[in-house]
């Protein structure tokens, strides 16, 4: 019998079963996450996942047949080749174990269990934990929340909203407020967004800097959908925090919501702070001018000529992890983005705006000038988590102008070449391309 090593962050163990596995991660249900679905059937033809979702299985497992548990039928375990199912090893690939017949000859592969991380609602799920070892993953989705834990999150969002907006506070993040309101945003995630994140790598231990894409004005929904993804494969726990404009902390309720959920004002002092403290940092640096770009431009990365992002990381000494999200442009349509009207208003002066949109959106019917929010219908969005970019630079770069445009181009191109592969992927918008529920 072969034993899996697992390095949990919290609980390192040895396990030699799918259920020992599920047992020293704390889970109460033994209901994996995988829901995947093979060409042709479980039991034989080309075997190529539907949905590439493996969500808290170590990937070595799909790529080192070896390393799979036991299937515990008797007379051990046997894995499918490529060419069919078989004994042994088999060949590349994905492969699951065999089951064995009476008379000790292999089966057609068993379909793998399925998981629900949220299975009993916790208040804090230990399952982040467990997910947040797999090497590459699509964060999975929850089952429909009881209406006890959906009545709480409300609670939590009503308490909260009385209390007064600190943006530049640090310690109005409130790791507490975040694992109540989880079940209802997660909600929104699972089941109106169908939100499909992928991490292509774990996030870096300790400070670092998260670069990610603007869309669909100042509805923000795919802003909320890195914020779920994150909390459920890293927990509320781990530090982390999201620069925003000052806009939104003066709207009634919502401000104090985004600021316990570790909004900060946007600004270099703020982002430093941050990472001293070890945490992770969301920036959107396209700003107003990404968020409002016309629908045309939809699959475009638009940072203009800004490289504080850049300055910021490297004064840190932090890796940049780049963020790719479409889907979220499609909740509306933009016309223009209206620069030269904000720049006649004189609104980058006068209100910090760039932009004087011109398009359509719910509720308000026709936009002019003003980027209020918006409701978004249920577009699908697709987000990518890219491999972490380590400039390998000393601190004293941030002041050189041609080692920060080389960094800022290397991020921009990893962006728009995930960008393109999402855009082909098609799995998003309003009617996405051969997309399933993965839980």
């Amino acid at each position: 019998m072969r034993e899996c090593t697992c390095a949990f962050s919290a609980h390192p163990a040895r396990a030699k079963t799918v259920e020992d596995l599920i047992a020293v991660s704390n889970l109460k249900t033994y209901t994996p996450p995988i829901a995947q679905q093979w060409e042709g059937g479980w039991g034989g033809g080309q075997r190529e996942f539907r949905n590439r979702t493996v969500a808290a299985f170590p990937s070595r497992w799909f790529t080192d047949p070896g390393a799979l548990p036991p299937s515990g039928g008797p007379g051990g375990s046997g894995l499918p080749s490529p060419g069919g199912p078989g004994e042994g090893r088999g060949g590349e690939g994905p492969a699951f174990p065999l089951s064995k017949g009476p008379s000790g000859n292999s089966q057609a592969p068993r379909p793998p269990p399925k998981i629900s991380l949220f299975s009993q609602f916790a208040p804090h799920p230990a399952p982040a934990v467990y997910a947040s070892l797999v090497d590459s993953t699509v964060v999975p989705h929850e089952p429909f929340p009881s209406v006890s834990v959906l009545r709480d999150a409300i609670k939590a969002l009503m308490d909260k909203a009385k209390t007064p907006v600190r943006r530049n506070d640090l310690t109005a993040r409130d790791p507490r407020f975040i694992e109540r309101s989880m079940p209802l945003m997660g909600l929104l995630y699972d089941h109106y967004f169908r939100a499909e994140t992928e991490f292509l790598a774990p996030f870096p231990e300790g400070p670092v800097l998260a670069v990610a894409n603007h869309n669909a004005m100042t509805g923000m929904p795919d802003m909320f959908c890195h914020m779920v993804a994150f909390w459920r494969r890293y927990s509320p726990e781990r530090l982390s925090y999201g620069l925003m404009h000052d806009v939104p902390f003066s709207v009634p309720a919502a401000g104090a919501w985004l600021n316990a959920w570790g909004a900060i004002a946007a600004n270099r002092e703020n982002a430093a702070r941050a990472l001293d403290q070890g945490a992770a940092v969301l920036v959107f640096p396209g700003g107003d001018l990404d968020a409002c770009k016309p629908f045309s431009r939809r699959y475009e990365i638009e940072f203009g000529r800004r490289r504080g992002f850049v300055r910021t990381a490297l004064k840190a000494q932090v890796p940049i992890v780049p963020i790719v999200s479409v889907g979220a442009h499609h909740s509306l349509y933009i016309l223009t983005d209206g620069r030269r009207i904000a720049e006649a208003l004189r609104l980058p002066a006068l209100a910090r705006s760039n932009v004087a949109p011109l398009g359509v959106a719910l509720p308000w019917g026709v936009i002019a000038g003003i980027p209020l929010p918006h409701l978004p219908p249920p577009v699908k969005i697709h987000t990518r988590v890219l491999h972490p970019i380590d400039p390998r630079l000393p601190a004293s770069a941030a002041e050189d102008p041609e080692a920060i445009e080389d960094v800022f181009n290397r991020v921009r191109r990893a962006m728009e070449s995930a960008m393109e592969d999402l855009r082909r992927a098609g799995r998003h918008g309003l009617f996405p391309r051969g997309w399933r529920r993965s839980a």
